[in-house]
């Protein structure tokens, strides 16, 4: 979202740039598949290599100064007959349904960023007719919000009114994961769904369950003295449906729908991606973060060379029983016994660290001067976050010109 709000700016990367390793190896059990697709990431605590990006001090080469950026592997997986070993992207996540030529990867609903990628075991049985079943289980991720229980916060605090007290740090009182606590899972996710390919499109359903799990190692428990507890487990699920129909000519319509009830394994638009629940540690309350996200799509073609692609998703929060009466205010981020409301106080209102809204929309016109090989796009990209905070959400446009080639 930062870099979304940072206008008047041209960035240059080969991070879209990637390259694939595919071998194909006949057995007596049929054949075996290993592919291995990498990209190119940025190094730890470097922005892009052109200029010194959104931090004051920074590590980054000036200009011109080359390209520092490190190959990073995406898929790495093994397959025989219908298994699918190794890390791809999740089986929540269908192909069918990521929209065409949209490179704005923060569509709400889908799976295309913190958490596509997945180390898995995968079972795919083609039950004939165009039916297509699956079983996955994957690496899950995990985290939570987390109001502290310390002597020198308070996480409650009446309507419109500063907490009695203010984090040490001159932060808000959301300890988001906390230095010493971890998302550490036990149990992997599991997935399973169904898909029905046939001449007019695409539908498909999945079902989802997994156990978010927090683990702190502070001196003092997530729930206070009198309830020495540093683990917090909850089970959660998620459930998607989708349809892709081909309209007039090539045309097609993409529509999908995805509810997470804490899962933020398989809703890639959660928080940061990895946030399932809120802990408040002075009340005891642990409430699971549920997000419908809704998205849908319309792709024309006008011919061969030329398409257009439209856009759009929300999605909707609710509003975690454990945040109950946290600040709607912004302070100075002081320690005192009371911190006044301060408009954009450096101690942000403990409610805007939870989300309400997301709206996300894009267009695009792509030419392909030889088509399926080079493609040439112009995309315009606009995002609003509201979070539960009054006053404290966030909108920004973002243009993009794209050169592609396959090869």
């Amino acid at each position: 979202q930062l870099d979304r709000s940072i206008h008047g700016g041209l960035r240059n990367t080969v991070k879209g740039t990637n390259f694939a390793i595919e071998t194909r190896t006949p057995t007596d059990l049929g054949e075996v598949k290993t592919v291995m697709l990498v990209d190119f990431s940025l190094m730890a605590s470097q922005s892009n290599y052109i200029g010194a990006g959104t931090a004051v001090t920074s590590t980054k080469p000036s200009s011109g100064a080359g390209n520092n950026e490190v190959p990073r592997i995406q898929w790495a997986y093994g397959t025989l007959g219908p298994w699918l070993i190794g890390q791809y992207n999740s089986a929540w996540a269908d192909p069918l349904l990521i929209t065409p030529d949209i490179g704005d990867q923060s569509q709400i609903g889908k799976m295309q960023t913190v958490n596509i990628r997945r180390p898995q075991i995968r079972y795919t049985y083609l039950a004939g007719n165009g039916i297509t079943l699956s079983a996955s289980v994957e690496s899950m991720n995990t985290g939570a919000e987390y109001c502290q229980n310390t002597a020198t916060t308070t996480c409650i605090g009446a309507a419109g009114v500063a907490p009695a007290a203010i984090a040490t740090d001159g932060s808000d009182n959301l300890d988001v994961g906390g230095s010493s606590d971890g998302g550490i899972v036990n149990l992997p996710s599991f997935n399973t769904g169904i898909a029905w390919d046939q001449p007019w499109g695409h539908v498909m359903g999945r079902v989802g369950v997994g156990r978010s799990e927090l683990r702190g190692t502070n001196a003092l428990p997530l729930f206070g003295a009198t309830n020495f507890m540093n683990h917090v487990t909850q089970w959660h699920w998620a459930v998607e449906g989708g349809a892709m129909l081909n309209t007039w000519g090539q045309d097609q319509w993409r529509g999908l729908i995805n509810y997470s009830h804490g899962l933020s394994t398989y809703m890639s638009d959660m928080g940061n991606g990895t946030y399932d629940m809120i802990i408040n540690g002075q009340t005891g309350q642990v409430s699971p973060i549920t997000e419908l996200g809704l998205n849908t799509s319309y792709i024309h073609r006008f011919n061969p060379n030329w398409r257009t692609t439209a856009e759009f998703s929300i999605g909707f929060f609710n509003k975690p029983d454990a945040s109950a009466g946290w600040g709607n205010c912004a302070t100075a981020g002081g320690t005192g016994a009371v911190d006044a409301c301060v408009s954009g106080g450096a101690a942000a209102a403990q409610l805007a660290s939870v989300e309400k809204r997301h709206i996300e929309s894009a267009w695009s016109l792509t030419y392909s001067p030889v088509p399926g090989q080079v493609d040439i796009s112009l995309e315009l990209d606009y995002y609003d976050r509201q979070v539960q905070a009054s006053g404290t959400g966030a909108s920004a446009w973002a243009q993009r010109v794209g050169f592609n080639f396959y090869w």
